[in-house]
């Protein structure tokens, strides 16, 4: 590429390219006096009943102190269900037994699973571009300089929840799975948080920007996969031009990975739980979720329901940036499918950097076939070490048959030189 095609684009990103949004405001919060003993009998019901509520309504109870000050005993609660945040003040709680707060915030960074060796041999999504369609976003030390471009389909305020722990968990520092991938980030309002009819929203413009940046680029710097962490279905105001943006995307060459990954590419995936205080790179410390569906109104046939075609990916107990501050962070005792599909997105950055023909179907079979496989699981617990390990020999192995094969070629195109000139009586 000329420096007079790069100048140009590099003007044309920049005219839409547009500055963070600003952290926001902490509001923090205290448990009224006169209600403290009725909140403690109301924890120590639900952490009794855990397992019958499970059983008879599908839904997980958890205890969230995001933003407060917890000045009651709270040790009824099993360690794994507290969600809480940097602004969450222990100082002055009973805690349950096994629950170090420090220790749960810091492991939960971590994906497991030899992730951590994949990234000290280098492979850490470097050389390979994503983007993100989610919320709006402010700054974070987790993503910090790994934006490179960030565009806004829809007006926020402020940095989002949502939009901070999805990029987090995609190329973060300590949090992500690919933390030298970078990122076109397109900010829109999901139909859950921000709309009240059930519509696709600022998505499919925002696919369409990423085509029309995509096209830009020269072909070793394109944009490899969308992640999309919402669901948008037929039954949906604006699905037709939704339908129509995502599959403009795949015959651009790039993979569009959403919350609906079965129903539309046919890769079923779910999540798995793990113990903070085991260890996180060992194949034991998987786990099935408690609920069939880490969503409530996740739908049956959003997922494959064969456990031996079904990918199983880390969504219990991690934790994320926050949009409250640049090193703020929050961390879910529960995840949901909208933490699995960044992580999918950036697994399969890994698998780009070390074999650019893969595609996600075949990281999908590869990652079925070296993945944890045990009867108590309902699908196969993604080894990441494993999976990129195969990938990286099968593309060393294709590259050095293709070397043979041009060997060959050129021993033959000599040996037939030889032979013509012999016939033709020419000195040689």
């Amino acid at each position: 590429m000329d420096i007079r095609e790069k100048a140009k684009i590099l003007r044309a990103l920049s005219e839409t390219n547009m500055p963070f949004l600003p952290a926001k405001p902490v509001v923090l919060n205290n448990f009224p006096d006169d209600r403290k003993n009725d909140i403690e009998k109301a924890i120590k019901n639900n952490a009794e009943h855990r397992a019958e509520r499970i059983k008879s309504d599908g839904i997980r109870q958890f205890l969230d102190v995001a933003n407060y000050k917890v000045d009651i005993d709270i040790s009824p609660m099993l360690p794994g269900d507290i969600v809480f945040n940097s602004h969450t003040d222990f100082s002055q709680a009973k805690l349950p037994i096994d629950f170090n707060p420090q220790h749960f915030m810091e492991a939960g960074k971590d994906a497991g699973q030899g992730i951590h060796n994949l990234h000290k041999a280098g492979i850490t999504g470097k050389g390979i571009k994503i983007a993100i369609i989610d919320e709006g976003l402010s700054d974070h030390e987790e993503y910090h300089g790994k934006i490179i471009h960030y565009e806004q389909c829809d007006d926020f305020s402020a940095g989002t929840l949502h939009g901070s722990a999805v990029a987090s968990l995609a190329v973060g520092n300590k949090c992500g799975i690919a933390p030298d991938a970078e990122v076109y980030f397109f900010a829109e309002k999901s139909n859950s948080s921000f709309r009240k009819e059930r519509t696709v929203g600022g998505i499919p413009k925002a696919i369409k920007r990423c085509i029309e940046i995509n096209n830009l680029l020269p072909e070793d710097k394109k944009i490899s996969a969308i992640s999309c962490s919402q669901a948008c279905d037929p039954s949906m105001k604006g699905y037709a031009e939704f339908e129509q943006m995502r599959l403009e995307a795949e015959k651009a060459g790039i993979e569009f990975i959403s919350v609906l990954l079965f129903k539309e590419k046919g890769l079923s995936y779910g999540g798995y739980n793990r113990d903070l205080n085991k260890d996180l790179n060992s194949p034991d410390n998987i786990f099935a979720l408690d609920v069939p569906f880490i969503d409530a109104r996740a739908k049956s046939d959003w997922f494959s329901g064969d456990k031996n075609q079904t990918l199983l990916f880390p969504v219990e107990h991690r934790t994320a940036a926050l949009n409250t501050g640049y090193n703020d962070y929050q961390h879910y005792a529960l995840g949901g499918y909208s933490w699995i599909i960044p992580q999918i997105t950036a697994t399969y950055a890994l698998a780009k950097q070390v074999n650019p023909n893969c595609t996600l179907e075949h990281l999908w079979d590869i990652g079925l076939k070296t993945g944890v496989r045990r009867d108590d699981l309902p699908g196969i617990g993604l080894q990441p070490e494993k999976l990129i390990r195969e990938l990286q020999k099968e593309y060393l192995q294709s590259k050095r048959l293709a070397y043979l094969d041009d060997k060959e070629d050129k021993e033959k195109r000599i040996v037939s030189s030889l032979v013509y000139n012999k016939i033709s009586g020419k000195n040689l």
